[in-house]
């Protein structure tokens, strides 16, 4: 029955939209247990900025962002068509309805297909690189190897409180993280453990910072508001 549909149905903003696919990349392949990376750099970087990276496969592959945003405008669409538009003054036909929620659904399954195929990119060693954008240049990719002396680790998603670590004590896909983080100021790494963990990376000023063990559940601390295209 129509009136039995929920009413409070919210219209994401872009960044909304970005932080909760990125959250369900990220648990996705955090629950493969393969382990691996998810590296983001800035919609428009070039290819020759990349030019320390090997790509197994290269993709540039942009069907995602496409998804999210025929997502949002079916979720738009059902929002102004709630129970209280229908029977009210913006009242539509129950035919009509329907067809906005299929669409809606038809709309929403493409987008998991898509994650899904996302996520399986991490099963092969190596990085998955995408952009803010969620444009995915490539998987597979081997990233170099000339890491910062020192890193700092977080205890805080705020990064106030910080401690000053040695990068040679972590492995090498670590390691790599923080080479290229260094290297592409306005990158973001997640970095997974076999175990389940995932670290998150990002530069900022000239310290390498590094989240261990992040909750995506406030993953928007981590992720400036500008990295995201509206």
């Amino acid at each position: 029955m129509i009136s039995s549909l929920n009413t409070e149905v919210e219209v994401e903003s872009a960044e909304e939209s970005f932080v909760r696919v990125l959250k369900r990349i990220i648990d996705g392949i955090r629950e493969r247990s393969h382990g691996g990376m998810l590296l983001i750099v800035p919609h428009g970087t070039a290819l020759a900025q990349l030019e320390n990276v090997s790509f197994k496969y290269l993709l540039e592959w942009d069907r995602l962002w496409d998804l999210i945003a025929g997502a949002a405008v079916q979720d738009e669409q059902f929002s102004a068509t709630n129970p209280h538009s229908v029977f009210g003054p913006n009242r539509i036909s129950a035919p009509e309805f329907s067809q906005i929620v299929k669409l809606r659904g038809s709309m929403n399954d493409a987008l998991a297909d898509s994650l899904d195929l996302v996520i399986s990119f991490s099963q092969v060693d190596g990085a998955v690189v995408m952009t803010d954008r969620m444009k995915i240049i490539g998987f597979g990719a081997q990233l170099p190897m000339n890491p910062p002396s020192s890193i700092w680790k977080c205890r805080d998603a705020e990064a106030q409180n910080v401690e000053e670590v040695s990068a040679s004590e972590r492995g090498m896909r670590h390691r790599a993280a923080y080479s290229i983080c260094d290297q592409l100021p306005s990158s973001v790494a997640f970095v997974f453990s076999q175990d389940g963990g995932v670290q998150a990376i990002a530069k900022h000023g000239d310290r390498v910072m590094v989240w261990p063990d992040i909750d995506t559940n406030i993953l928007t601390l981590s992720l400036r508001k500008d990295r995201v295209t509206k």
